[in-house]
């Protein structure tokens, strides 16, 4: 049965989803200064974020089941907890490998905390609402990453890099509080062994896998741009870092246009109506980037319209995506959402990686890897009812 959720628990979970873009951008203006102060480069120290990527990953798939047997609100004050320490741990660092160190373990209770959201949206409501809700929370969640750069600057004018870590384990001890003081306790918690049969029923539901597929090549799209766009706008179009925050002000307009379009249209259409649309949508965005390469290899209107269109996608895609697959686990949510959610970050982490690591002063590694994460995603979807 379908129950409201209160505004206050809404912005609880919006602002534990947030915790993750905020631990990842927050810290980047200081990237120079942290290597300058541990005495090493800048590109080791800017391997934490993908250290913190897989770290979120693992600790969501640890995290999801530990939430269906023990408890949403435990296991995720519990995740909460190591991310609060670690941050704290983060601002003594005095050594690139300590610095390694606490940030995966940042990253594995920011894992196991955030996994816990998804699993209490199902608890309460499925379907249409579940994606409604997700929709919301989603862009509650994307004024961190945008506002995560200029945070870190400011606090750069008050102090130095510790400053960042410090306000991070503040900032998650104050929603540790609000867990306490707005999360219910859990009514009853499950058996283990019904745990692994739940985590066994994930991998083998014929038709949740499709969900789980579309949803991690989708995110994947959001990754190879989040990695290869500053190549692509600053090196191959040699354009300047005022210009490059201006294309990618768009994206994230267009991201919220999509995502408030979502919302509109599920009160009239279904999650999985709206999923065959927008990973249409996403792949004709991949085909206007490979259209671009082959053809049109100097149009920067055409890189940034597929860009737009693929990128802005995934905030329709991804709540859609999310209701209609959790929906298949209304007993064990948790589980399905560590699943879910260690799939698309461990995707999404490796294939944004690979399409960095062939970049070749073109448009091809970028715009292909779009274009087969899109269909991949766009013909799991359109499988999915058959």
């Amino acid at each position: 049965m379908s129950k409201a959720i209160p505004l206050k628990l809404t912005i609880l979970l919006a602002c534990i989803f947030a915790l993750s873009p905020l631990a990842i951008d927050t810290y980047l203006p200081a990237v120079t200064q942290i290597a300058k102060d541990l005495n090493t480069e800048a590109h080791l120290v800017s391997i934490t974020v993908s250290l913190y990527v897989t770290g979120l990953a693992f600790g969501q798939l640890l995290g999801g089941p530990l939430s269906d047997t023990f408890g949403r609100r435990k296991i995720m004050t519990i995740g909460l907890t190591i991310f609060a320490v670690a941050s704290a741990l983060l601002a003594t660092a005095q050594s690139i490998e300590l610095l390694w160190f606490y940030r995966v373990i940042q990253a594995l209770g920011g894992g196991i905390a955030a996994v816990c959201v998804p699993a209490i949206i199902r608890d309460h409501v499925s379907g249409a609402q579940a994606a409604k809700l997700f929709s919301l929370i989603a862009l509650m969640m994307m004024l961190a990453p945008a506002i995560a750069p200029s945070l870190g600057t400011a606090i750069l004018t008050l102090t130095d890099w510790h400053g960042i870590f410090i306000f991070l384990a503040l900032f998650s001890t104050a929603v540790i509080i609000a867990t306490k003081l707005i999360l219910q306790p859990a009514q009853q918690a499950r058996q283990p062994t019904a745990e692994r049969q739940s985590l066994f029923q994930i991998i083998r539901h014929k038709q949740a896998i499709k969900y789980l597929i579309a949803q991690a090549f989708g995110y994947s799209v959001l990754m190879i741009f989040l990695s290869n766009s500053p190549l692509i706008y600053m090196e191959y179009f040699n354009l300047g870092s005022a210009q490059f925050s201006l294309l990618f002000s768009i994206n994230v307009g267009v991201i919220i246009l999509i995502n408030r379009a979502n919302s509109f249209l599920l009160n009239r259409k279904t999650p999985q109506t709206l999923l065959k649309i927008f990973f249409t949508m996403q792949l004709m965005g991949g085909a206007i980037l490979v259209t671009s390469a082959v053809f049109y290899p100097d149009s920067i209107y055409l890189v940034a319209t597929g860009f737009a269109l693929a990128v802005g996608a995934i905030s329709a895609n991804g709540p859609n995506a999310q209701a209609c697959y959790l929906n298949y686990f209304p007993n064990h949510s948790g589980s399905a959402a560590a699943v879910l959610g260690f799939s698309q970050y461990a995707t999404g982490a490796a294939i944004s990686a690979l399409s960095s690591t062939l970049y070749n002063q073109t448009l091809f590694p970028a715009s292909i890897a779009v274009l087969i994460c899109a269909f991949v995603s766009f013909v799991a979807v359109q499988s999915a009812d058959k």
